[in-house]
C-alpha cells in the first residue's frame, strides 16, 4: 500500500476527530513510521499513554491491519507487524465534501418539490397545490 493513497483518510481523521485523541495519535504514528510492532510504536511515541493498546481497537474498526510477524527491533522477539489501511470508521465519509451553497440548496429543494408534485399527480390524478416553501423562498431571496 502506498502512503499517498491514505493521505486523504488521514487528513479527514485528524480534522474531524472521529477517532478520539489517542486512537488518532496511534494511527498517525503508524502512518508516519509504519509498518511497525506495538513495542516500536510505544518507543516512537515515547510511551505516550499506551498507544499500543489502541491497535486492537483500530483493527476492529478496520483502520489498521496485522501484516504478519517479524523480529521486533526493541525486544528482539517475533512480534505482530502493524500497518494502516485506507479504510475509515463505519459511518464516515471517504473524504470531506464541499458544503452546498444556498443557491444550490434552493435549486435542489425546487427539484425535489417538482418530483414530489409529479409523483403525487401520478398517484392521485389530482391537481397539486403550491409548494409548501414557495412563499418563504420569495421572502428570503437576496
Amino acid at each position: 500500500m502506498t502512503r499517498s493513497t491514505s493521505r486523504e483518510a488521514l487528513a479527514y481523521i485528524e480534522s474531524s476527530g472521529i477517532l478520539g485523541k489517542r486512537r488518532t495519535q496511534a494511527y498517525r504514528f503508524l502512518f508516519d513510521h509504519g509498518p511497525m510492532t506495538a513495542n516500536e510504536l510505544s518507543q516512537h511515541a515515547g510511551n505516550l499513554a499506551g498507544l499500543w493498546k489502541r491497535l486492537s481497537e483500530l483493527r476492529s474498526m478496520g483502520m489498521v491491519r496485522e501484516m504478519g510477524e517479524r523480529k521486533c527491533a526493541i525486544t528482539g522477539r517475533q512480534a505482530i507487524l502493524w500497518d494502516v489501511t485506507e479504510k475509515l470508521p463505519a459511518g464516515s465519509y471517504s473524504a470531506p465534501t464541499k458544503k452546498p451553497t444556498l443557491s444550490e440548496l434552493r435549486d435542489r429543494v425546487e427539484q425535489l418539490e417538482s418530483e414530489n408534485a409529479t409523483l403525487r399527480r401520478q398517484l392521485t390524478n389530482q391537481p397539486i397545490q403550491q409548494p409548501l416553501f414557495a412563499d418563504n423562498r420569495k421572502r428570503h431571496d437576496l
